[in-house]
């Protein structure tokens, strides 16, 4: 199949062979960080005369992707190549000083969602704050999100950062790893050599493209771009396991399903609700609790009808208010296994649960979260057929169309905090000031300004209230 575009990864060891050569990398991957012909990224960097992989580094799940969520994957040598893998989901989440020694450039490439529980994001700012730290150059090559664009969740409460919550964005925030990593740049002031190598003729679309690059899980139960795009309404099964999200199946974080409510009769009062982009159907399926134990449940399933205008938190959070209508609360978190503080965890908060128990209406929830959050975010875009990157900013859906900030031109294909800059119209960039020496220097979104020496355009928020009046970067 002729490719229609092309990967940050691919454009790195074509076009831009230059950045890494005769330098120790340091590849933070997983197994589904592919070239757009199959082969895995560390595999070319590998076999390639002219680089020298130094190591690897693998976040949950680890670099081969065998580990269950949650479960600690330690380091290890390669099995063929000898070189380290270094676990960010074992003894430490952050690269140590002695990791960032080793090497002399740090390649981050990950298949993420752009979901803010995905954990992907949080070690994705643990890399950058290490790499300001120790002085290390990092290179971010950039991929399809399966929902870019959207916005949709509350936004991070500091009183329950995590690592399931660890950068201040809505629950799903809509922008790739390359632009999370700019605006986590712009963020932070960190002091970083940053470049973001983007994708090549490539267009936003939550469609799963073809002629892109094979699809593998980038964890276990993400199997599929459906259950990508499912996943952030039904990850709450996490924290409450009375209910099954299909996980050992064939639809993982498509269904839903307990022995205790019945899937037609949840169906019939989803019918009405009016959710965007998306359908619910009886479905009755095997659920697995225990290895070896199967029991058939009548649930429903989620059929994503439009992903350009779903909304998954906002649908996952329906369904629990649908659920607690028919069976009432005691079936989801009266149980032994309920884990309440992790559901606020997931949330980033834990104003959703107590609405969910005082039956504050969700869409009210829903209309708070679109006040509440970041109104603009960091977006680029390949002008097809050319492969120029164009800076945009973007508005939630629900309020319009997208807007190009009348301030975006052309950018150069590697960007980095000046080029970020050029694309912005600013000639008069102020250097960055050193990084924080603790993980406690995140700034809001509001707090970006001119004098705090960002590069990223974005409409601030207010913390609680209407968004604020954008700074002037």
């Amino acid at each position: 199949m002729t490719a229609s575009f092309y990967t940050g990864i691919d454009v790195l060891v074509t076009d831009r062979r230059d950045m890494l050569a005769g330098r120790r990398i340091g590849l933070a991957l997983h197994p589904a960080s592919l070239l757009v012909d199959g082969q895995w990224s560390a595999e070319r960097l590998w076999q390639d005369p002219g680089m020298d992989l130094a190591c690897l580094l693998g976040p949950e799940h680890g670099v081969f992707g065998g580990a269950g969520a949650g479960e600690r994957v330690p380091s290890q040598p390669h099995p063929q190549w000898g070189i380290p893998i270094h676990s960010l989901y074992g003894e430490h989440r952050r690269p140590t000083a002695d990791i960032m020694a080793s090497i002399d450039v740090l390649v981050i490439d990950f298949q993420d969602l752009g979901v803010r529980c995905f954990t992907y994001v949080s070690t994705l700012f643990l890399l950058l704050n290490a790499a300001a730290e120790f002085g290390v150059p990092v290179v971010v090559t950039d991929r399809p999100i399966p929902l870019p664009d959207i916005l949709d969740g509350p936004l991070l409460d500091p009183a329950f950062e995590s690592f399931v919550a660890q950068v201040p964005l809505p629950m799903v925030y809509g922008m790739t790893q390359g632009e999370t990593a700019l605006y986590l740049h712009a963020l932070n002031d960190w002091d970083l050599e940053l470049h973001v190598i983007p994708m090549r003729d490539y267009k936003s679309d939550p469609s799963r493209r073809p002629g892109g690059p094979p699809w593998v899980p980038p964890s276990p139960g993400i199997r599929s771009w459906e259950s990508a795009w499912c996943y952030p309404a039904t990850v709450f099964t996490e924290a409450l396991p009375s209910l099954d999200c299909g996980r050992g199946g064939p639809l993982p974080f498509q269904v839903l399903g307990a022995p205790w409510f019945s899937g037609h009769e949840a169906a019939g009062a989803l019918a009405d609700a009016g959710l965007p982009g998306v359908r619910i159907y009886p479905h009755s399926y095997f659920m697995e609790k225990e290895k070896g134990k199967r029991q058939r449940v009548d649930g429903i399933r989620l059929a994503v009808t439009d992903p350009a205008v779903f909304q998954p938190v906002t649908t996952g959070l329906t369904i629990l208010e649908a659920l607690q209508e028919l069976a009432g609360t005691e079936p989801m978190w009266d149980t032994p296994d309920a884990r309440p503080g992790f559901f606020d965890q997931l949330c980033g908060t834990d104003s959703v649960r107590l609405a969910l128990l005082d039956r504050v209406p969700v869409r009210e929830l829903a209309e708070a979260w679109r006040i509440d959050r970041t109104d603009y975010i960091l977006k680029y875009e390949t002008a097809s057929p050319t492969p120029e990157q164009r800076l945009r900013r973007c508005t939630h859906p629900r309020r319009g169309s997208r807007r190009r900030s009348r301030h975006a031109h052309a950018a150069p294909e590697c960007l980095d905090p000046e080029g970020v800059d050029a694309a912005m119209g600013r000639t008069d960039a102020h250097p960055y000031p050193s990084p924080p020496s603790a993980l406690g220097g995140t700034r809001r979104p509001d707090q970006l300004s001119r004098a705090g020496g960002s590069t990223l355009r974005c409409r601030a928020v207010a913390p609680h209230g209407r968004p604020a009046n954008p700074p002037v970067l």
